[in-house]
């Protein structure tokens, strides 16, 4: 039955993508600085969870091997995340967690796609089987059944973080134009439940809108930058009404206090 629409507190919604290198996990990573984040739990599918270990605040790090493992967490979640439950006490988690990051969703897609052709199963030096239509409508409708589940979370208040890799797509002019490396309509799907959707990108290759707006961004004490708001050349979303393009040398408690600004 349809219900009509409360605006009730929910965590945030949220997808970063770059490059490999970018920064990603580390920027993921800063919001065990900011008390406003709460407790931070990663699910970490072929990210790169070691540049987190030099940390003083860590979060605490689930290794994804198959798409399986994404429910047992998602049932935790749902069932308020007790700490009696087998699962946190084999994983040794010290809930309650408030904010959830899934470092890897380009990964989760071929997970799902080893599934559907069999190359889950086959040996390194064999050639897997192409995917068909029929598997494309598959890919999507897993991909998505997968990531609504999780997105649900936020109803219960749970910050959640997507991480991706970037898709460098070329026109007919040969001009690059950079979104979420999420395969087909996945990616706009997927986009579309998220509430902010960032490039992460160090400081020479930032877009060169942006870079022709603000000299700090090619200061050489700029690593990288987080761009929120879309250009002709980069795909961003900001439905928190951020009020800026970009930030420089970003950090979760950075994004924190823009989101958090522009509520007042």
């Amino acid at each position: 039955m349809a219900k009509r629409f409360e605006d009730t507190a929910q965590g945030l919604i949220g997808i970063i993508y770059g490059r490999p290198g970018s920064g990603k996990t580390t920027l993921m990573g800063s919001a065990c600085d900011d008390d406003r984040f709460g407790s931070v739990l990663f699910l970490d599918v072929f990210g790169n969870p070691q540049v987190l270990q030099k940390r003083e605040k860590k979060p605490d790090i689930i290794t994804m091997e198959k798409l399986e493992d994404f429910n047992a967490p998602y049932n935790w979640f749902l069932n308020d995340q007790s700490a009696k439950d087998p699962y946190a006490k084999e994983l040794k988690l010290s809930p309650p967690y408030t904010t959830l990051v899934i470092d890897g969703t380009t990964e989760v897609q071929r997970f799902i796609t080893g599934l559907i052709t069999g190359a889950s199963h086959t040996d390194p030096g064999t050639l897997t089987n192409a995917l068909g239509r029929q598997g494309f409508g598959q890919l999507l409708g897993t991909m998505m059944n997968w990531a609504k589940h999780y997105i649900e979370l936020s109803k219960m208040g749970l910050n959640i973080f997507f991480t991706c890799l970037e898709a460098d797509k070329k026109d007919e002019s040969m001009v690059s134009h950079f979104e979420p490396l999420i395969w087909g309509q996945s990616g706009l799907e997927l986009s579309g439940y998220a509430l902010l959707v960032g490039r992460l990108t160090t400081r020479l290759k930032t877009d060169r809108e942006i870079r022709g707006k603000d000299e700090n961004v090619v200061l050489e004490d700029t690593y990288n930058v987080l761009q929120i708001l879309a250009t002709t050349a980069t795909f961003a979303k900001d439905q928190y009404g951020c009020g800026t393009t970009h930030i420089v040398n970003p950090t979760m408690a950075k994004l924190m206090d823009l989101i958090k600004q522009s509520s007042l």
